[in-house]
């Protein structure tokens, strides 16, 4: 995924679904703060640390809910 595909698709998800929390990820750190311009609620640089992206979606995700 190129960075343009992934920042249209930021601003496209923060335009059409507002409160939903966006989770950036890349492999290159400097894309981060384009994200988070682009609304983004928070920006993971890969390679991933596992107890980290755990730790992002447990405090976006509502696991008590039936959607998970």
């Amino acid at each position: 995924m190129s960075v343009r595909f992934g920042l249209e698709l930021v601003q496209e998800l923060q335009q059409s679904h507002p409160t939903l929390p966006i989770i950036g990820m890349s492999g290159e750190h400097f894309h981060g703060s384009f994200m988070l311009d682009a609304g983004a609620a928070v920006f993971l640089e890969k390679p991933l640390d596992v107890m980290v992206l755990r730790e992002t979606l447990a405090a976006y995700v509502d696991v008590s809910s039936d959607f998970v």
